[in-house]
This record gives structure tokens, sequence and C-alpha cells, in this order.
């Protein structure tokens, strides 16, 4: 096997999930947790072989065999060697003294984090290569989640052609699941309970709705996997709002359901088992997160009173403005629109209904940036800041009969600045590998409406739908997972790698108006440490011109960088390393980022690129950094200027920085952008953290 060569971009994924997790590793506790095992590449002729090798490996430490055997949860044994097993601190500590073991580490558990998001995207105005793209794809994108509901519309398989006969996936029949639940859009479904259930016991011994099968009872996998490759879907919406024709961002993408997750909570131990069945499997791209009714609405006016004022007796007013269960005199809201304070985290809406209340009024600080979430309510509910609701005070405190009415909620198209960071967005610097910018890119998150599993009514207010709209990095995850599978199936020969840059060099860091992307809830200006490269643009992803591209000898260096032993190195890439001396820079991967985590006074980066465009082509360099006050960096490109004859054609420059002026923990950002006149605009972050400032004779 040679994962190097055949799946670079899962190396990536499993090395750094390897690496994030080491240092949890000696945590001591007396009984026994889950751990997993990790091994690297294997050369065994078979997965039975690499199973009686786990089993022999464990028995060495359990006692027997036959313990081994019992204690074992996952083999991981088709694209690379370990395993997941109920182990006490004293054996999985022996097992890392084990020679052919990499690492041993804990199996923690990970929670899971609009129809118009494709259009702001633009992708309804992709230029198809031909009609084979569309209908014929054999990109296939597995998805790691809750599982899918099958009888979906977005999952229809209409005008698709046969399943791609490189598939080697299966679709397991379950609960409520059988074969037939597969089609030519959802090739393949399976199902990884065991790292759950034996960290957490029986799922039968939960109290909740789930299927021990491949369908959905949470609906977050349902919704991921429509927004990356659901089919078309005509006039959608929830309750009325976002209305207009849901798709995923590969609409011909094919689907492969992993369900890892139960009750919202996903272990590492079934996730890597999924990961080994999607690589042997055979997807292109691993996407992994965590209605006829109308909106609600009042038809009249409502007499209006702060939750506060209707304090049940031997409750005080603070406790009663966060209508909690039994805070609130029934008498006193029975018909009338309650003003609740809070977040609305314990169903204030339920209580006030329950208490003959018809409508709410939510007052949040707007820090918390809540607005950013698609909250639904069982009654008429409007959320407003503390400054609006000291308005409606005023209102309240001036009339003698004050009354409200809440409308029905409107879907509103291109009327604010977008997009805009969200507070819950992932953010840099990276805590890893610093010299790499994270995150890479930023997707839309945000209010994003995609099919759902109807059983799951919690987050719906109790009513069972088929879309939902929902908000979260988890919706991000399928849009970058869409793009990337049509980057795919317009270059089907291009490596991961170059997908990657491909997606990040044509990000935009401007928002819809031509000005500078906005983090919530402060309105300041955002960095490479909130959006990456910028904002996805699949249209300009599709042809991007230059392309960074990388191997396995860089990622070889890459490690080697990370001052890994060659032992480790060698057993987790199947190949013999040496270590260059002094390592190759971490910041000299060819990334389409530019990244220097402790600069010295001066630094020299160097990248490759690649050109991909029709006929010959000049492109110039521009590089463009904004340095706080004190601090002065120069920056130098050589050559200035790239001379392509021909697609294919490779060429190096090198990026050198001084600074002249700087105060220590100095952060600069910036970018470097190779143009070629209107066609081409090949754009790189930059983020350098200052240490010093170069020595400068006779000063």
């Amino acid at each position: 096997m040679k994962i190097m060569e055949k799946y670079t971009n899962i190396t990536i994924i499993i090395t750094l999930f390897f690496f994030n997790r080491y240092a949890v590793a000696n945590e001591a506790v007396s009984t026994t947790k889950l751990y997993i095992v990790y091994m690297g590449e294997h050369s065994y002729p078979d997965s039975d072989s690499v199973i009686s090798s786990n089993h022999e490996l464990l028995a060495s430490v359990a006692g027997s065999f036959g313990q081994a055997k019992e204690a074992i949860t996952h083999h991981y044994h088709k694209s690379f060697r370990g395993f997941s097993a109920k182990l006490t601190p004293e054996q999985a500590q022996k097992l890392r003294e084990t020679e052919s073991v990499i690492s041993v580490f804990e199996s923690k558990t990970n929670q899971l984090h609009t129809t118009h998001s494709w259009d702001f995207l633009g992708v309804n105005n992709v230029p198809q290569n031909n009609a084979k793209v569309e209908s014929k794809s054999d990109t296939i994108v597995g998805v790691i989640d809750t599982g899918i509901w099958p009888e979906s519309e977005s999952f229809n398989d209409n005008g698709l052609g046969p399943v791609p006969k490189r598939f080697k996936g299966e679709c397991v029949a379950g609960d409520q699941f059988t074969v037939n639940n597969c089609n030519r859009k959802i090739i393949g479904a399976r199902i990884y309970p065991k790292g759950y259930e034996a960290k957490y016991g029986p799922l039968e011994s939960f109290n909740a709705t789930f299927f021990r099968s491949p369908r959905d009872s949470d609906g977050h996998g349902t919704h991921t996997a429509s927004t990356v490759a659901g089919s078309v879907v005509n006039n959608v919406s929830l309750f009325g709002i976002a209305s207009g024709t849901a798709r995923g961002g590969m609409p011909s993408a094919r689907l492969a359901i992993y369900k890892t997750c139960w009750f919202v909570a996903c272990t590492d131990a079934d996730n890597l088992a999924a990961f080994d069945d999607a690589i042997s499997d055979g997807v292109d791209i691993i996407s992994i997160s965590g209605s006829s009714l109308n909106p609600l609405k009042m038809d009249k006016f409502h007499p209006v009173i702060f939750a506060r004022d209707a304090a049940a007796a031997g409750v005080t007013e603070g406790e009663a403005s966060l209508c909690f269960n039994g805070t609130l005199d029934r008498k006193l809201i029975k018909r009338k629109i309650v003003v609740c304070s809070g977040l609305g985290i314990d169903n204030p809406d339920v209580v006030v209904r329950e208490g003959g209340g018809v409508g709410m009024v939510l007052s949040i600080d707007s820090l918390f940036g809540l607005n950013e979430y698609s909250l639904q309510y069982v009654i008429p509910t409007t959320v407003l800041d503390r400054n609006e609701v000291q308005v409606l005070q005023n209102y309240v405190s001036r009339s003698k009969n004050p009354t409200a009415k809440i409308s029905p909620t409107k879907t509103i198209l291109n009327a604010t600045r977008a997009p805009k960071m969200a507070f819950f967005s992932s953010i840099g610097p990276n805590t890893i590998t610093p010299d790499i910018i994270k995150p890479d890119i930023t997707a839309p998150g945000v209010r994003i409406l995609a099919a759902w599993s109807p059983v799951s009514i919690e987050s719906t207010a109790g009513r069972s739908v088929d879309y939902n709209i929902i908000s979260g990095t988890s919706m991000s995850c399928p849009h970058a997972s869409g793009i990337a599978a049509m980057v795919k199936s317009h270059h089907p020969s291009w490596s991961p790698a170059a997908i990657k840059s491909a997606i990040m060099t044509t990000a935009n860091a401007m928002d819809n108006t031509k000005r500078a992307i906005l983090q919530n809830p402060s309105d300041s200006p955002a960095s490479p440490f909130n959006y990456g490269s910028g904002h996805v643009n699949p249209i300009a992803a599709l042809d991007p011109g230059l392309v960074y591209d990388f191997g396995s000898k860089d990622l070889i260096d890459f490690l080697c960088s990370t001052r890994a032993y060659a032992t480790q190195i060698q057993m987790l890439t199947g190949k013999k390393v040496a270590c260059k001396s002094p390592p190759v820079p971490m910041y000299d991967l060819n990334y389409p980022s530019i990244g220097v985590a402790n600069m010295n006074g001066s630094v020299t980066i160097v990248r490759t690129v690649t050109y991909y465009g029709h006929g010959p082509a000049v492109f110039d360099s521009k590089v463009e950094l904004d340095s706080p006050t004190g601090v002065k960096v120069k920056a130098t490109v050589k050559p200035k200027q790239l001379k392509f004859k021909e697609a294919g054609e490779k060429m190096i420059f090198s990026v050198s920085f001084v600074a002249d002026k700087t105060i220590h923990g100095s952060l600069v950002f910036g970018s470097l952008t190779w143009s070629s006149g209107n066609k081409y605009k090949v754009r790189s972050p930059i983020g350098l953290n200052l240490a010093s400032a170069i020595q400068v004779r006779g000063k």
C-alpha cells in the first residue's frame, strides 16, 4: 500500500489528527477508557493479517488473545493500521512503549457543530464543460455525520448514470433502512456505533429517538449531505422563509454516507473507522463537520408585559425576567406578548405558551451574536438587543394600554454587507503548526436551508419539517466540500493540494460592497486569522490560473520540520526517511498562504507555481502589507514577473521580508497577488509574527 502517493489528502488529515491528540495521551485514570492505537502504514498482504497482528499486539499487554478480542472495538486495517480498544492507563502506556506503535491516545467525543447560499456564491452561473459533467459526474463525496434521510427529494437520482465502477462501498441495511434506500445518488451507507457504545453504553439505553441504521434521526447529516451534493429541488422553504430552489454545490456528485454520530456525539474511534472505510471505498472528497406551513405570525395587536412585572408569588423580578419554568404568574401573562431576558436557552417560549401568552420578545445582549443563529419558537417571537428593548420599555412606560403585533418573518436578499465573520467561526492562529495560517478559507455557515430528518423536532419547535435552517461551522464545511467536488469534476487529474490551492487563491477578501470583510459582533475589520484566504468563489476556483501544488516528498519535509523522529515518519509513510539537516523550514511548504510564526529580523520564503491557463501568459506580483504603528516591514519578490509559455509549466519565486522597525510580538498581515491582466488574480494571504528587527550596522 502507498498511502503517501495515492491518498495525500487523507494522509494530511490523519497525520494532523494524531499529532493534535498526542498531548492527551498521558492522562491517568484508574478505570478503563476507550483508546486509539495508531501504527501508521502497513505492508501486510490482507486485512485478516492486520487484524491477527492487532490481536497479538494487544494480547501481549492484556494477558490473553481472548481478552484482546473482547477489548477491541474497531480494527483499522484497510488504509492504515491501528485499532481502538478499552484499555487501562497502564496498558495504554505499555503499548506506547512498543516499537511498532506511533501513538496511543484516548478517544475523545466530538460535538456536531439558505436556499440562496449557492446563489450568493454565484454557482448558478458556473459554466459547465459539457453535459457529461453535470449529468454523469463520477465525483464521490463521503459524508461522515449523523446519517441521511433517503426519502428527501434532495437525494433523488434523476438524470444520474450508473454508480461508478471504482466505488467499493456497501449499502448496509438496518432499522427502517434497506438496500433499496440507496440509489444512484446515495451509493453507499455504513454505520459505526461501536466506539460510542463502548464509551456510553448501548444505544437502546438512551431515552431518545434513533435508528440503528444509516437513517438520520437528528437531521444534521441530512442537512450537510444535501448542502454539499443535494439534487435540485424547486419551491423549498422553512414555513415560507428562504423560499427558492434547494441544491447542493455539486448536484451531480454521488454520496457515500458514514454514520458515526449518535445523539449529536461522535467518537474519534468511530470517525477513524469511517475514514478507513471511506479511503478504501474510493471516495474523492470527505466532508466531516460536526413545506406548506407559514411562518408564525399575529393577525392583531396584543397587550405587552415585561416578564419581571409578571413574577409568580415568591419569585424575584430577576428570576421572572428569564422566563424560567414556574416563575411567571399565568393570570398576568394570559393573551399577552411577554418580554423575556437572556439567551433563550431554557425554552422561554414554551413557558410563555403554557402560561397562556400569545407571543414573546426575547431581549439579548448583542455581544452574544445570537442573531446569527436561526432559532425557532413555538409562538410568534422576535429577538431584540438591549438597546432596542429600551425603546420598547419607554413605550410601555408611557402608554396606559401598550400593545404590539409580531409580523411574519420575511426573506430579504442583498440587504446587508456580506459575508461577515460569525462569532462562532473557528479562528487562528494555528497552535499546532503556527507557520501555516489557519483557517484556510471561509464559506457560508449562517442560516443555511437544506434537507432535514422529519423525525428530528427539537430544533424546529416540535414541528416535523423536510427542510430546516441552521447555522454553524458544520454548515460551512459542506459548502467547501461541494466546491472541491466541482473543481475535481472539472480537473479530475488534479491533486488534493492543487484543488485546495485553486479554492484558496481565488477567494475574496472583500465583501459584496468591495470593502474589507467585518467580524461579528464588533463590526471591526477581520484578518486572515478570521477568514484565511477569504470567502470562497466557486466560479473563479474552476480556472485559478496558477496552482501551488505539493506531494509526498514535500509532506515528508514538512513532518521533518515538526521535529518528529525519522522512525515515526517512516512508520507513518511506509518509506525510509532521512530528514535533511537542517530541516526545510515549515514555512517553505508549498502552501497557498505565507505564514512565519517567529520572524527574527528577516526571512525569505520560496514557492513554486504551476500554470494552468490557455496560451502564453505573464503574471506581475504585488505585495500589500498592513503594519501596526511603530512597525515597518519591507517585502521583495524575485522575480517580480513570471512569464509562462504553456500550461503545465512551473516557476519558482521567493519573497523576502525585512523588519526595519518592530515591536516584539507584532502581527503583520497582508497579501501577495500574481495578476495576469484582468484574467487572473492569484492571491495568497500573508501573516508574520515579528520577534525582532534587523540589526543595521551603525545604529
